[in-house]
């Protein structure tokens, strides 16, 4: 039997199930880290801090109000894959510039949290 590796996403904010579309991307708020160089050559290099995050497309229906899924704030967004691989956003701001797409009826969000955890 083959193990899955990737699939379906079950992606929801404050317990509430989203519909979603196309890809999300998420990050635990693993430092960026980054060669700092001069014109004699290499310096080492400097870690910046990153915000535990989670973005992607949920698809926009009738009982969904956008205004207010836009302006969520101190929520926790949970996600798990069909591989049984699951991660937890606590204390998140909804920060994602709420870009519409009527044509595919797609609003992006990106939540940046204060702690994010992979549960599996």
């Amino acid at each position: 039997m083959q193990q899955i590796r990737v699939g379906t996403l079950r992606f929801s904010v404050d317990g509430v199930m989203h519909a979603i579309a196309g890809s999300f991307t998420l990050n635990l708020g693993i430092p960026k880290r980054e060669a700092v160089t001069g014109m004699d050559g290499s310096h080492g290099h400097k870690v910046t801090p990153r915000p535990p995050f989670i973005e992607g497309d949920v698809r926009d229906r009738a009982d969904l109000d956008v205004a207010t899924l836009l302006a969520l704030s101190d929520v926790t967004v949970q996600a798990e894959l069909e591989n049984g691989k699951a991660w937890v956003f606590r204390n998140c701001i909804q920060t994602g510039e709420g870009d519409m797409n009527p044509e595919e009826g797609t609003i992006a969000v990106r939540f940046d949290a204060e702690s994010a955890q992979e549960l599996t």
